[in-house]
């Protein structure tokens, strides 16, 4: 077992976000009496950044459990984010998508998505380990059977993990 979590190197430019956010609309509206547009205009945007900001430190305190059984999560259920367990054996859907921030498709990140009948994760590519946890959501995904997308295949291919496209226009294999 391999215990994964989001390092606080890949979260410290949200945090900044959320506070220089927060600060820039939270100041003014402290200062805004009597006007309402401009109340509900800072307010709104303020409490904006502040779900940013409860959100990055959600994703903080988030750790994840890779096992030969599945892949769990775990963190503060007080918040309403409970633990949830992804079993192997159960999977019916993996997805990998690569969002670019820049036009010429550098600097971006990857989102893995994998769900099991009630359950779906969605990670992405700052948690630590994450190379590890999409390669054997690869794997089970073949041991299931399970059909994905050529942009799937595609973005596993760009980790180095190799997907046969199959017999089915959207089915994959492992390949390695």
């Amino acid at each position: 077992m391999s215990v994964h979590r989001y390092p606080m190197s890949a979260l410290s430019a949200d945090y900044l976000r959320a506070a220089v956010g927060l600060s820039l609309t939270g100041g003014p509206l402290l200062l805004v009496t009597g006007h309402p547009v401009a109340v509900w205009t800072l307010g709104g945007m303020a409490g904006l950044f502040l779900l940013f900001g409860l959100r990055t430190a959600l994703r903080h305190a988030m750790r994840f459990a890779l096992t030969d059984q599945g892949l769990m999560r775990y963190g503060i259920s007080t918040f309403g984010f409970a633990n949830a367990n992804v079993p192997w054996a159960k999977l019916t859907k993996v997805r990998l998508r690569y969002y670019a921030a820049r036009r010429g498709r550098s600097d971006g990140w990857m989102q893995l998505t994998i769900k099991t009948g009630g359950q779906t994760l969605r990670l992405e590519s700052s948690l630590e380990g994450f190379e590890a946890i999409a390669a054997r959501a690869a794997q089970a995904a073949q041991e299931q059977g399970l059909q994905m997308d050529s942009a799937t295949i595609n973005n596993f291919a760009a980790m180095g993990i190799r997907l046969d496209p199959g017999d089915a226009p959207d089915a994959g294999s492992l390949v390695q």
